[in-house]
């Protein structure tokens, strides 16, 4: 068999916004893990700068203090939990998580030195992968330029201001364009931004190599949003940064004996949400 070798790459899955601007997504930390073990045992690098040595580090920057201590400890217990889950190890590399407090015990509230300081511990470390952060929107707008000249994906639990991905009404001049130095994209929410108005009312498609596989809407859920938020908090807590899964619409490939294979393209649409692609090889 012919050899392979191994090479880390922080992660770009290139997507698109609703407007046609490119961004690039990363998952929660459990995404980020999956995406790193995809990119090893291959021949070329996907994306991103190539990371060396044996370690791949995952940052946090989150409030550790004050009010909004809890729902931050939650989202870094959620992330141990994903690494737990994932393993020690990807291939030949060790994965490392280190969370950050970007809050100060003198106010109990999210400090922009201390967001600077955390995206610059980030960049100055050769084996960072990713950085989950920040808590505010107002902390990214400070973290994101500094990740983004270093090709660091970031992705927020909880920011929704508009301006940092798209200059629809409630931007600023300049936004998104500002924070993002390089010129690609390098940041993601998992939450909507505030331009969503109905979260019940968007359309979602599907397309392998440009032919859409699975066409629907939100409004077609059998339980909505707030009933699965709802039933779900009878059982469990939900905490920041929890991802449900709500199902598929028809069309899944398989029950019509299609699968996915080397080079195949796959496109996933939200309508004012935005676009996410995947490339298989």
């Amino acid at each position: 068999m012919p050899a392979t070798t191994e090479t880390a790459v922080r992660p770009a899955v290139t997507a698109r916004t609703s407007g046609g601007r490119r961004l690039a997504a990363a998952g929660t930390c459990a995404v980020i893990v999956l995406g790193i073990a995809a990119c090893g045992s291959s021949k070329t690098a996907l994306s991103g700068p190539a990371i060396q040595g044996s370690t791949l580090t995952i940052y946090s920057s989150l409030p550790l203090q004050g009010a909004t201590a809890g729902q931050a400890e939650g989202i870094v217990n959620g992330a141990k939990l994903a690494l737990r889950d994932a393993g020690p190890k990807i291939g030949r590399y060790t994965i490392k998580y280190a969370s950050l407090d970007d809050s100060t015990a003198a106010t109990g509230a999210t400090s922009n030195s201390a967001v600077a300081r955390n995206a610059q511990r980030a960049t100055s470390d050769p084996s960072t992968i990713a950085y989950i952060g920040e808590f505010n929107s107002g902390a990214t707008e400070v973290s994101l330029p500094i990740l983004n000249r270093a090709g660091i994906a970031q992705i927020s639990p909880s920011n929704t201001y508009v301006g940092l991905t798209t200059n629809k009404p409630g931007s600023l001049p300049g936004e998104p364009e500002k924070f993002y130095p390089s010129g690609k994209r390098t940041f993601a929410r998992i939450v909507p931004a505030d331009d969503v108005p109905d979260p019940h009312k968007l359309k979602i498609e599907l397309k392998v190599n440009g032919v859409t596989k699975q066409s629907s809407n939100t409004s077609e859920l059998i339980f909505n949003v707030v009933e699965q938020i709802s039933h779900l908090s009878e059982r469990i807590t939900l905490h920041p940064g929890d991802v449900i899964l709500t199902g598929t619409p028809a069309g899944v490939g398989a029950g019509r004996g299609e699968f996915l294979k080397p080079g195949d393209e796959v496109r996933i649409t939200i309508e004012r949400i935005g676009e996410l692609v995947n490339r298989f090889s």
